[in-house]
């Protein structure tokens, strides 16, 4: 597992190089109809000469490697209507097999946390889209960040009078939140088992 993260690592920093010449060229083919992944897939080469003796011989034993992901986190990862694999990360996927010769298999889970099940069972080898958090280091290797996303506090509006909502458990006025110290003792709704879900206990009991 160790191998694998440092091999994709490597990987990542050149795929975040060719995800930029991506960006770059997307305008121009939209006029040709051409997918930009395909395209940069076209002008990218192998990058086995340039892994160690020991890299070469993990690749020739392990030609799978199993996906957990989300599915509905768009634009990161979803299935669409349709059942297809789709956003930023089935696309970085493409261009990993096309660099490495590796398989990806993606294992469709119910949610997120049937995904985090899985890991934890070692059914699934790897993430394609999610943050480190010191409960996932326990049982998975990260690398750097090769994508970052802000995240924001959602909270109820004040009502037509202009009055802020009043608290259904207290009956009391709510006070503006303007950070997430303004959290403190209130009660705060995550997806089960997300990052901030993580965050929020490790580094914010006080919520």
């Amino acid at each position: 597992m160790r191998l694998l993260t440092v091999l994709l690592f490597g990987v990542f920093l050149v795929a975040t190089q060719v995800f930029l010449v991506l960006k770059a060229m997307q305008d121009n083919l939209f006029d040709r109809n051409v997918d930009p992944v395909d395209a940069v897939m076209e002008r990218q080469e192998s990058i086995s000469d340039d892994l160690t003796h020991q890299e070469r011989l993990w690749l020739s034993k392990n030609h799978t490697v199993r996906v957990g992901i989300d599915p509905d986190f768009y634009p990161l990862e979803k299935f669409d209507a349709e059942g297809r694999y789709t956003g930023i990360g089935p696309d970085y996927l493409r261009i990993l097999h096309k660099m490495t010769g590796l398989t990806f298999r993606i294992t469709p889970p119910s949610d997120w946390s049937d995904t985090t099940d899985m890991a934890t069972s070692h059914k699934v080898d790897m993430y394609i889209a999610a943050a480190e958090t010191q409960h996932r280091s326990q049982y998975m290797l990260f690398t750097p960040s090769y994508i970052v996303l802000p995240g924001i506090i959602v909270a109820r509006q004040p009502t037509k009078d202009g009055l802020m909502a009043r608290s259904p458990s207290t009956g009391e006025t709510e006070p503006d939140i303007e950070g997430i110290k303004d959290l403190a003792g209130k009660q705060v709704a995550v997806v089960n088992r997300y990052s901030w879900h993580d965050f929020l206990e490790e580094l914010h009991p006080e919520i």
